[in-house]
């Protein structure tokens, strides 16, 4: 499980099943009676979805930088050799 090794995708992990967790609570103790305030849950959904949308973005912007470099050496190692 070489993927596991990757900090940041276990604290994702972690945060995605802490919020599912939390939402899951929240909804099993019917909110609609007050045990749980719905902008509680409004408010959850919400940042979960900000934090989902920039890890994925980071996590592109990381693959781009990282392809970009190998280019970028891969031709200066090419006009080295020659």
């Amino acid at each position: 499980m070489k993927f596991l090794q990757s900090k940041k995708l276990l604290a994702y992990l972690i945060a995605e099943l802490t919020w599912k967790g939390l939402l899951g609570i929240a909804l099993w103790r019917d909110p609609s009676e007050g045990a749980f305030p719905r902008w509680t849950l409004i408010t959850m959904v919400v940042v979960t979805g900000f934090l989902e949308v920039g890890y994925i973005l980071g996590q592109a912007y990381v693959d781009q930088f990282v392809h970009a470099t190998r280019l970028r050496l891969n031709v200066k190692n090419e006009k080295g050799d020659d």
